[in-house]
């Protein structure tokens, strides 16, 4: 599960029309935080509208099999998907999540602490963890700004949007 929270600095969640009480609601507990579980939207295989396979298609007189192409990237690659949509249902309502590949709001000399009982470990960000950082907004709210890191899933989504 996720943990989804919004930023309350002169700013809140909007409340949309059909708004329905979040389970931490039912329950009397804190709602400027909630546990979700995201789902990623996926757009169409690229071969459902690739111009050089419609051409294949139409002008072969072999059978060609259909197949997803450029769905599975090596991980290695920098940006794995550069406009991800997630849909989460948080707080009562269902945000889609529109993202593009942004790691401006990482500061350059960024370091990474960990923490446990006998010991601190603090290092500089590796390189390789910046492709993992987006931004984007909740489609149908223009005013809405959304920061997520999507390193080994996705750890924390901030929604802000202006009142």
């Amino acid at each position: 599960m996720l943990r989804v929270s919004t930023v309350e600095a002169d700013s809140e969640l909007r409340f949309y029309k059909y708004r329905e009480n979040s389970y931490l609601e039912s329950l009397g507990l804190d709602t400027d935080i909630e546990y979700i579980k995201p789902m990623k939207i996926s757009p169409l295989p690229l071969h459902d509208h690739d111009i050089i396979f419609n051409k294949m298609n139409n002008y072969s007189d072999e059978l060609v099999i259909p197949h997803h192409s450029g769905h599975f990237r090596h991980s290695m690659v920098e940006v794995w998907d550069p406009h991800p949509n997630y849909e989460i249902a948080a707080f009562g309502r269902k945000l889609r999540l529109q993202l593009a590949h942004d790691n401006k709001f990482i500061a350059p000399n960024l370091y990474v602490s960990h923490v446990r009982e006998n010991y601190t470990h603090r290092a500089p960000q590796d390189e390789g963890m910046l492709g993992c950082f987006y931004s984007g907004n909740v489609r149908g709210d223009s005013d809405s700004d959304v920061v997520v890191s999507l390193c080994n899933g996705m750890n924390t989504v901030l929604i802000l949007s202006e009142a």
